[in-house]
């Protein structure tokens, strides 16, 4: 990394520390504010023209993890790759505004991330990463129409911003199904009458969460474009007594020849240093389905069910994955369609007595407010499992088409969370991941997690 690299992000993490001593000074807000003004602005139609907002928006994660595993399989595995040590998981900052009906969103992310393919030398780069640009229109109390690169809401787990979620990191298969960064015309929609809730859009773009197209020189691609839609019904909403059903699909259409795509997610405690199995040589997800070739289409689908009782919150999601191969190419391989599931289910307790707000026009639960000037306390766990036994390919050879991992991965989370006020908040979490490795061995390690956040 240049030192003048090093300068600018210097430069950019001392004003962040700048801007959230300013904005605890300054907090004026009230909860309800601040819940608000989480994903985008609200302007109803019936504001004045000249009317123009704006201000800094931010999220800093800083994890410490701790990571044990035994047995001679974790290391001829290559799962001695996973150390302990620390990250930075988030370093977001950005503005979002507003002049009359029109609104508009704009973050970045200053963390590091791993571009390095050899675990032996230190090859992290650091890149700013441009999460979301968008704006929006606000023609009715019901009507938003959206514009820009965002994160596509695949789910529960994916729309619930990351400041919000009740563990450290997303749920497994939530992780396989994320379609982020992505180039997207949309619309929301919301239908108080039948507690109904729609959010459709169209989406270009690829990103190595989910999609990688192929690079091999002089045969001409063109990026993959889908569509998505989001469906959820809140039948009984109100606090403390909360009913929540949904679903969600999306299809995308590659090149017929040459579209290449997989589907990956790492265990639910995310390290900077994450082992690179199984995996192409930018990645630093290691539970992979290995890379499907050929592939015309790709679809994912949702259904997802939330309740909450007074202070205890629940939530489930099942997930599907499948991608269609183009027919000329099926007798080289094992199936002309690959398909693969999983599902978690979490439950949460907040011990203080408060409640998680439930957001209807997102359908998702936002973070504890404290009532009480010593913070709130939540117990949670969450089981989850990720199903990539199909193998894509017969077995091959090479950096081209690196063979996936295979098997069931299954993990149980435990939780504590701790909320200091709107800004302030503190998790641990204890991560029982079991990994598939060969036959019938599997790689159990014990993952141990602190993260400190503060949002402004």
């Amino acid at each position: 990394m240049s030192k003048g690299n090093l300068t600018l992000t210097t430069i950019a993490l001392a004003g962040i520390g700048m801007m959230i001593s300013g904005g605890a000074i300054a907090a004026e807000k009230s909860e309800s504010k601040m819940a608000e003004s989480k994903m985008m602005a609200k302007s109803d139609a019936g504001q004045a023209s000249n009317n123009h907002w704006m201000h800094a928006i931010g999220l800093i994660q800083v994890d410490q993890a701790y990571v044990t595993g035994t047995g001679s399989e974790v290391l001829s595995s290559g799962h001695n790759l996973y150390p302990s040590g620390s990250n930075i998981r988030h370093a977001i900052i950005g503005l979002e505004g507003g002049y009359g009906q029109y609104g508009y969103r704009v973050s970045t992310n200053l963390s590091r991330i791993n571009v390095g393919t050899d675990p032996s030398t230190a090859d992290i780069d650091y890149r700013t990463n441009l999460r979301e640009a968008f704006i929006h229109y606000k023609p009715t109390k019901e009507w938003c129409v959206v514009a820009g690169q965002m994160n596509l809401p695949m789910g529960m787990e994916n729309a619930t911003v990351d400041e919000d979620r009740m563990f450290m990191e997303r749920a497994l298969p939530a992780q396989a199904a994320r379609l982020t960064n992505r180039i997207t015309l949309g619309a929301l929609l919301q239908l108080k009458e039948y507690d109904v809730n729609l959010a459709f859009g169209l989406y270009q773009g690829e990103t190595d969460h989910a999609t990688l197209m192929t690079t091999v020189p002089n045969i001409p691609s063109s990026e993959p474009t889908g569509y998505m839609a989001r469906l959820t019904w809140s039948p009984s909403y109100k606090a403390g007594t909360i009913v929540h059903l949904g679903a969600t699909m999306a299809r995308s259409d590659l090149d017929k020849a040459y579209g290449v795509i997989q589907w990956k997610a790492t265990p639910e405690l995310r390290l900077r240093r994450s082992g690179l199995v199984g995996d192409t040589n930018t990645d630093i997800a290691y539970y992979s389905s290995g890379v499907i070739r050929h592939v015309k289409s790709y679809s994912i689908s949702t259904i997802e069910a939330a309740a909450q009782y007074d202070s205890f919150t629940a939530q489930a999601e099942a997930f599907y994955y499948e991608a269609k191969r183009d027919g000329l190419y099926v007798s080289n391989y094992v199936s002309s369609k690959i398909n693969y599931h999983g599902a978690y289910g979490q439950l949460g307790y907040v011990l203080t007595g408060e409640q998680r707000p439930y957001d209807a026009k997102r359908g998702t639960f936002g973070r504890v407010m404290p009532r009480g000037k010593m913070g709130a306390f939540e117990l949670a766990i969450r089981q989850s499992f990720l199903d990539l036994t199909q193998q894509p390919d017969a077995a091959q050879s090479g950096s081209i088409n690196p063979a996936g991992t295979g098997g069931v991965i299954h993990s149980t989370t435990f939780g504590l969370n701790y909320w200091h006020d709107a800004h302030f908040s503190a998790s641990f979490n204890c991560v029982r991941p079991i990994i598939p490795v060969s036959g019938q061995v599997n790689t159990d390690l014990g993952m141990y997690g602190v993260r400190v956040q503060m949002v402004f």
